[in-house]
């Protein structure tokens, strides 16, 4: 087993971003030695039970890492990653919170998704915070 963990991966469910399936991923994650890998799909655990189902019910070694890329309320994205159930519980209404008045209303498009600086704050107990991707991350915005 390697020491290498993937800790931002996206599935098909984030579109464009990612090609594969929660269960392709998983395999192909144990067939290349991963010690762990995070799905971090964009503003939802869109993959989280697939890519956790699949590892569990073929035995495989792999750590399944639950987590999600959030699109902020400036544009940028950010990468949180559940270290605990305090965590996962914060994640999971940081992302109910974000899609919140999403839905389309008639002849109105949907509004994306978005996560509140202050929620996010009010929020991170139990949460590993990365950087985000390259192109829309935190630190690369800064830079």
């Amino acid at each position: 087993m390697s020491v290498y963990v993937e800790l931002h991966c996206h599935s098909a469910y984030s579109f464009l971003d990612g090609a594969s399936l929660p269960d392709e991923l998983a395999v192909a994650a144990e067939q290349l030695g991963y010690g762990a890998l995070a799905l971090t799909d964009h503003d939802g655990l869109h993959g989280a039970m697939e890519l956790a189902t699949t590892v569990k019910d073929a035995g495989l070694a792999l750590q399944p890492i639950v987590g999600a890329e959030l699109t902020l309320e400036d544009g940028s994205h950010l990468t949180l990653l559940c270290a605990t159930r305090e965590g996962y519980s914060n994640l999971c209404q940081l992302i109910t919170t974000a899609h919140a008045g999403t839905r389309p209303h008639p002849g109105r498009e949907p509004l994306p998704p978005s996560t509140a600086y202050a929620d996010l704050e009010q929020r991170a107990a139990g949460l590993i915070c990365l950087s985000g991707c390259a192109r829309q991350g935190v630190v690369a915005r800064a830079v």
